[in-house]
């Protein structure tokens, strides 16, 4: 699941070109999974979101995967 997360960060760190205009844009992403995570799509995007909120928070993580509380260590 990482390398698939790494790819997507990846895509996004080449400047993309509009006409002579060059933008390069950063984001961070959360990332939930079926079934794993949650079984139903809006609690996977919820937990998506939160995940993608508690990446937000240090930007030296691009992304990171939801954890049930009961799941951390």
């Amino acid at each position: 699941m990482e390398k698939s997360a790494d790819k997507i960060i990846d895509a996004f760190n080449e400047p993309f070109n509009i006409g002579k205009i060059k933008i390069k844009i950063a984001g961070s992403m959360g990332v939930s999974v079926y079934p794993d995570d949650a079984i139903s799509q809006s609690d996977l995007v919820k937990f998506a979101d939160t995940a993608m909120y508690d990446s937000k928070k240090n930007a030296e993580i691009k992304y990171q995967f939801y954890y049930r509380m009961e799941n951390k260590k």
